[in-house]
């Protein structure tokens, strides 16, 4: 039987789900932000853009058939993505829960110990900094986009503790340039969700423990529990959603619990 209290748990987390689809429909989409932003603030410059290209395309594409290369441009194959590549792309995977590609990734060595992981495709973080700990290559800082504001997430690893965060001054500079903009449906606490750079469109709201519409909300998805950040932010237009960052309550992957870590 099903206690009162379980019941109102499970209506409000229907009731956000329903609120997270008419608020911001792509919010369980990898790309949920990058698209929201490219496609949405700059909807008009993007179809301009796209309209000319795709004329550029089929001018190609005739020059081509005319002259007899065609089939060699499109059979060519893509160069295999390197064994750093692939590695790295499955521990960001692991950290940001989805699945990425490694064809979809470019690593660059800018330093001794250092490597930077930038995406080439989908997906709402741009780079993922890490640097090597005892052979093994750990997460650092996740670069993304959050309403045409850059950020930089601090990663933080530890068996018990692992956490991906803005810094307060980033998270300060956040909170005021929302605060400057219209108010829209990304900046409620769905829309919130939708802006992390993780992956989190599976997971259910554990009410019992925080509810609803508050700074802190825990969310599980199967033996994953992550405590995510998303600071409210007062304004005359109405409250606003600050995607600050997340801890891992319960259930962190392995590459979150760093090198040294049992």
């Amino acid at each position: 039987m099903t206690s009162s209290g379980e019941g109102l748990d499970a209506a409000i987390a229907h009731a956000l789900n329903e609120d997270a689809r008419r608020s911001a429909p792509q919010w369980s989409a990898a790309d949920a932000d990058w698209t929201f932003f490219q496609s949405i603030v700059a909807a008009a410059p993007r179809r301009l853009r796209r309209a000319g290209r795709w004329r550029w395309v089929a001018a190609a594409a005739a020059l081509a058939i005319a002259v007899g290369v065609l089939p060699r441009v499109l059979v060519r194959p893509s160069a295999p993505a390197s064994p750093l590549a692939t590695s790295l792309a499955e521990d960001a995977g692991q950290m940001l829960n989805q699945t990425i590609s490694p064809s979809g990734v470019q690593v660059t060595l800018p330093a001794a110990g250092q490597a930077v992981l930038s995406n080439t495709g989908a997906g709402r973080w741009r780079r993922i900094t890490f640097r090597e700990v005892s052979g093994v290559w750990e997460p650092t800082a996740v670069d993304t986009v959050v309403a045409g504001m850059a950020l930089t997430y601090q990663v933080s690893l530890g068996a018990t503790n692992s956490s991906v965060l803005l810094s307060y001054n980033e998270m300060t500079a956040l909170e005021q340039h929302l605060a400057h903009l219209a108010y829209s449906s990304a900046d409620s606490q769905p829309g919130a969700l939708a802006r992390l750079p993780i992956q989190l469109g599976a997971a259910t709201p554990q009410y019992q423990t925080t509810p609803a519409n508050q700074d802190k909300l825990l969310l599980q998805e199967g033996a994953m529990k992550v405590l995510v950040l998303t600071y409210v932010v007062k304004t005359p237009a109405g409250t606003m959603f600050a995607p600050v960052g997340w801890f891992w309550w319960a259930g962190a992957p392995p590459i979150m619990r760093g090198a040294s870590a049992p």
